[in-house]
């Protein structure tokens, strides 16, 4: 019944961790969208949207589909990007070519691995992406240290793990 947007953000705790590459630092040679600020502009006059603060606009997303689930409601979270694979209980709704897709994603959820590359949902997959890296946010858990750990490394640790307990352990 209603529709929540946040569009942008003021200031981001992970711009100031002490990490040994700055946060989303190989981002800074890209090319922006031309008409961003545009477009956030229209979606607050337009839409009423927020500004995410303290945060990216992810984790407000994922904070309101939460609020939302703990009031009785159903949230139904827009997938723009592989971090919301891991909202447990919340359900993602995609766009492909046979149209509208809606996933529940499971508590433990999955991951598979295939030519080096893994994929997943649920607590499983939020931990491959501590344990091994995050490479769109220029984040890897493991960069300074002289132990070969990888992809195929962090997916063997965590594939066979039955317990959300036992994946944070």
């Amino acid at each position: 019944d209603d529709v929540v947007i946040f569009a942008g953000e003021t200031w981001n705790f992970r711009n100031n961790l002490s990490l040994p590459k700055p946060y989303k630092g190989n981002r800074s040679g890209t090319l922006r969208p031309v008409y961003l600020q545009d477009a956030k502009k229209f979606l607050r006059n337009k839409y009423k949207a927020s500004e995410a603060v303290g945060c990216e606009v992810d984790d407000e997303c994922c904070i309101a589909a939460y609020e939302a689930l703990e009031s009785g409601n159903l949230p139904l979270l827009y997938r723009y990007e592989k971090d919301s694979d891991s909202f447990d209980g919340i359900t993602l709704v995609t766009e492909g070519f046979s149209g509208v897709d809606y996933k529940v994603i499971p508590e433990l959820g999955n991951l598979t691995f295939d030519k080096n590359k893994v994929k997943g949902d649920g607590i499983k997959f939020l931990a491959y992406q501590w344990i091994e890296s995050d490479p769109v946010d220029n984040y890897k858990a493991h960069e300074l240290s002289k132990v070969r750990f990888g992809p195929k490394s962090a997916y063997e640790v965590l594939k066979s793990l039955e317990s959300p307990a036992e994946v944070l352990q």
